[in-house]
């Protein structure tokens, strides 16, 4: 009997969707993810640990900056977009995508000389040469490519799932193919810094491309006669809401990356590069949780304009339930594997990352039962409770990564982490649960109506 009610939990409701899109991104994203760390072995074969170190510490420095800067205004088009088209107001849907298009514009452009800028000013603190330097302030104009947040948020609201499985791809694709080039070819670190750079140009195009073709096909893309004046005036809200996201978004690449830079500054770009090693086998557990987290969001969405409170809580605790079980899962075949699996992809040299690697994977096994948590406070309209929480963490998390990295050596940065996560995950367990037991999970907008958008269109088809 519970055998057929869990069996019903993937068969019925939400939560078919919900996995069903998150299979179809899996299917991609594991491509990708195998991609990914083959380009880094190949990298670190090539390079050694110390180059393959400050390729990681640059790369790590730009995608920090692009993260700061760049709004996560994706989450704007699925929050306020399904709003408007299920309510039939195309006009008020047109100035959102305007307005989230300028804010990715301004923020490419912002990041981007950010970076040209921070180059000279941190590569003292990080050991980079002259030559090093010049090649990471040329790294930083990729910036400009990271206009995506908006065609991301497009395809989310359609349920264009199977174009984002394809993307995902194309970006650790190229740096795969080049990177095998350059092993042969023996390039140093210019070489890497080539590939990367032309991958996420072509992958920033790409997105915009499938993003634009999503609004033409469905007749949705906004007219150029439209006034920029008052783009916000129909989403009440709109300018709270992309800045707590983005600072919520800022705070959860701090964690990562600027770990990365902190083991990088103390520790040198040796550590560094292990840390990276370790960081990326360790993330096939939260990149699993983004991806249930990215078709989670938009359901949880069309819940909450439907005033389905009980469906709404049950899907936010059996979707964790599921990540974290699944999680526990790979956590165990990590300690029996783990080793061998570093040995066989970057090489005995990197082997010394291995216990680092589970503490980090078991840090992630818990962040995984609480994925659901944010998706589930930005769907009720309440962003501002995942921001403060977030905020207070990583004000902990910070000092303690700096006095265990200091003490302990590179262990410390991941029993800093393992802190971390167990915190936040029990504060945003706590907090909303009891906010979801004696409140109306109907966001705070004015205009109220179901998302679901298969039939929303101007046209009226569906997916």
């Amino acid at each position: 009997m519970r055998h057929l009610k869990l069996h019903r939990w993937f068969t019925t409701g939400p939560l078919q969707l919900i996995f069903k899109n998150a299979g179809i991104l899996l299917s991609g994203r594991s491509v990708a993810g195998l991609c990914n760390l083959g380009s880094l072995a190949l990298a670190a074969r090539t390079l050694g640990p110390e180059v393959f170190g400050t390729l990681v510490l640059i790369h790590t420095v730009i995608r920090l900056i692009t993260g700061i800067a760049k709004f996560q205004s994706w989450q704007a088009v699925i929050r306020y977009g399904a709003v408007s088209l299920q309510a039939k107001k195309h006009q008020d849907f047109h100035r959102l995508i305007i307005f989230t298009v300028l804010l990715d514009a301004a923020s490419a452009l912002l990041g981007a000389m950010i970076a040209i800028l921070a180059a000279p000013l941190i590569a003292p603190y990080l050991g980079w040469s002259y030559d090093v330097t010049s090649m990471a302030m040329l790294y930083g104009t990729v910036i400009l490519f990271s206009i995506t947040a908006t065609p991301t948020g497009i395809l989310r609201l359609f349920n264009r799932f199977d174009l984002l499985s394809i993307h995902a791809i194309i970006s650790p694709g190229i740096r795969l193919i080049g990177g095998s080039i350059l092993y042969f070819y023996s390039v140093g670190l210019w070489g890497f810094l080539s590939i990367w750079f032309i991958a996420s140009v072509v992958s920033g195009i790409t997105l915009v491309v499938m993003g634009w073709w999503e609004l033409r096909k469905r007749e949705l893309i906004p007219p150029r006669s439209l006034s920029f004046h008052n783009l916000t005036q129909p989403h009440s809200g709109l300018w709270r809401f992309v800045f707590a996201t983005n600072i919520q978004s800022s705070l959860d690449l701090t964690t990562g990356h600027l770990t990365t830079l902190m083991v990088g500054w103390v520790l040198g770009p040796t550590a560094a590069g292990l840390f990276r090693i370790a960081k990326e086998l360790s993330t096939v557990l939260s990149r699993a949780g983004g991806l249930l987290a990215e078709s989670t969001y938009p359901e949880l969405a069309k819940l909450s304009t439907q005033k389905q409170n009980k469906t709404f809580r049950r899907v936010v605790f059996r979707s964790g339930l599921v990540a974290g079980s699944g999680a526990t899962m790979i956590f165990f075949s990590m300690i029996l594997l783990g080793e061998l699996l570093l040995r066989l992809t970057v090489g005995i040299e990197f082997v010394a990352a291995y216990p680092l690697l589970l503490l980090l994977i078991f840090a992630e096994t818990i962040g995984a039962f609480g994925f659901g948590l944010n998706s589930a406070m930005y769907a009720i309209g309440r962003p501002g409770i995942p921001l403060k929480v977030n905020i207070t963490t990583t004000a902990l998390y910070l000092p303690l990564l700096f006095f265990l990295v200091t003490q302990v050596n590179i262990i410390g940065a991941g029993i800093a982490f393992i802190v971390f996560l167990a915190a936040r995950f029990v504060a945003m367990a706590t907090i909303t649960t009891r906010l979801l037991s004696r409140v109306d999970t109907t966001p705070p907008v004015n205009t109220q109506g179901s998302a679901t958008l298969h039939d929303s269109t101007p046209t009226g088809k569906g997916m």
